[in-house]
């Protein structure tokens, strides 16, 4: 009876979770698909996002469990994002605990969009061995770091170091991530090594969808592949609001030391301008004058097209409202700055931002939906 009360315990935690997803989802996010790779892709300053992401896993031999981690994201700057997890994990017939908590924090290096943008993660992490979230492999973590009971492995103290060099690209809508991790406990243990690589393109305006491979890479003092643990892990994402997305991804283990199957699990919403507004330093019809100057094509190849129009005033909606009619942002629609300038130097503008006064690039979006945001405001 015990057992099966355990069962219906962590079942219970699974719809939980689900639950959450289904109340956001009525609500109004989105980071892409992702669940461990990063890409350059920042917090918007002044806005919030709270996530949860789950991860359910049976290692050989040992009981079903369910990880989960809390994720509170804040952009400082359009350079600095920083984020706290809080961590918890239920394993069946075994209760559940608090595993602990993490602090991140990632700083974009350089301006505007490039062929490759890096990115440098810095995060200390104070969580106990009883923690399941997987947010990242490093070393020789295998499928026997996921065994045991909660009582014993919550006895090992983790205060850990981490730092990852993130380079991400965007090509005509694609994505293209590489994290090198480095992390080292504070107190004792060698310098351990690992990696994630991501891949993701658009499915239409609401969703996307692609892969990620992620493993350790063993230690400094015996660096490489020799039993360490590697996962194939197809991931779609759907933008369902303008603040709203929900991601699922099945992690596939490809050697022996791998947990077989793993689930993930993901709803996030987005809290736009809660710090309130921002300072300006340059007016509009400014600003639009220097990005002429740097704009490569002044042609649109949508003008006039009544169907591109409309993707433009939905893809306004989504991604562009929240900051240029919330008065953080100076008006779009209806502006002589935007009458006049060139569907170039938009463009231009969409694709690059500016990090100095808190515009994100929107380079995630392929040309052709920034070619439409153009069509929609130039026909204003």
């Amino acid at each position: 009876m015990s057992s099966l009360f355990q069962i219906k315990v962590l079942l219970i935690l699974v719809r939980l979770s689900l639950a959450f997803a289904g109340l956001v989802l009525a609500l109004h996010a989105g980071d892409g698909p992702y669940f461990v790779t990063y890409s350059h892709q920042m917090e918007e300053p002044g806005n919030l996002e709270v996530s949860l992401k789950n991860v359910v896993g049976h290692p050989r031999g040992d009981n079903r469990f369910l990880g989960t981690a809390a994720e509170f994201e804040y952009g400082l700057k359009a350079w600095w994002t920083t984020e706290l997890y809080a961590e918890s994990q239920a394993r069946m017939r075994d209760g559940a605990l608090f595993t602990g908590f993490r602090w991140e924090n990632r700083f974009r290096l350089v301006p505007r969009e490039h062929w490759v943008n890096p990115v440098l993660y810095l995060e200390f992490e104070n969580i106990n061995g009883a923690n399941r979230s997987l947010l990242e492999v490093v070393g020789r973590d295998g499928e026997s770091e996921l065994r045991g009971s909660n009582a014993e492995n919550r006895q090992e103290k983790k205060r850990e170091l981490e730092a990852k060099l993130i380079l991400s690209s965007y090509f005509k809508g694609w994505n293209i991530a590489e994290n090198f991790i480095a992390e080292k406990n504070v107190r004792h243990a060698p310098f351990e090594f690992g990696y994630a690589l991501g891949v993701n393109r658009p499915l239409g305006l609401a969703a996307r969808a692609g892969v990620e491979i992620y493993g350790g890479l063993g230690t400094h003092a015996d660096f490489g592949l020799r039993d360490t643990s590697h996962y194939v892990a197809p991931t779609i994402s759907w933008q369902v609001t303008d603040s709203t997305s929900f991601k699922v991804s099945p992690g596939f283990g490809i050697t022996q030391s791998s947990a077989r199957f793993l689930l993930r699990l993901g709803v996030s919403y987005e809290f736009a301008q809660i710090r309130g507004r921002g300072r300006e330093t340059r007016t509009l019809p400014d600003y639009l004058a220097k990005a002429e100057s740097r704009a490569s094509q002044s042609s649109n190849p949508f003008e006039g097209q009544e169907l591109a129009r409309n993707a433009g005033s939905k893809l306004y909606q989504r991604e562009c409202s929240a900051c240029h009619t919330s008065g953080r942002a100076p008006t779009l629609l209806n502006s002589s700055a935007v009458k006049y300038a060139t569907p170039g130097a938009l463009f231009w503008v969409i694709r690059n931002g500016s990090l100095r006064r808190g515009m994100p690039s929107f380079a995630h979006l392929p040309d052709e939906q920034r070619w439409q945001i153009v069509t929609f405001l130039k026909s204003r």
